[in-house]
């Protein structure tokens, strides 16, 4: 992929189990790395439930790989220009040319 298109910030995020201060754990998100990215949007999808309107913010993340970008898993979330997205899909089979492509989706609970 040209460098050109590689032009959001993307930053890993993975749970991290801490002492909450009062002898219990809390988990919290961590930031882990950031790396240049390509991020394609999908066209947002609308469905009627329940008497309102739900959509669903589903994109596609292509970053290069390296030793980080390999240990990504579904847990991790990714932050991209204040936005928080869930992973939900990592494919593996994207690898050649040295990407990996995610399925991430904005909009729900990370």
């Amino acid at each position: 992929m040209p460098s050109g298109k590689m032009d959001k910030r993307a930053t890993f995020r993975a749970l991290q189990d801490v002492p909450d201060g009062m002898g219990g754990r809390s988990h919290i998100w961590v930031d882990q790395f950031t790396r240049w990215a390509h991020l394609i949007v999908a066209a947002g999808r609308e469905a009627r439930e329940a008497g309102r309107t739900e959509t669903e913010n589903m994109a596609t993340l292509a970053v290069r790989q390296d030793a980080l970008t390999r240990s990504v898993t579904t847990a991790w979330s990714v932050a991209i220009r204040g936005e928080l997205y869930n992973i939900r899909s990592i494919d593996a089979t994207v690898r050649r040319g040295g990407m990996i492509e995610m399925v991430i989706q904005r909009g729900v609970a990370v």
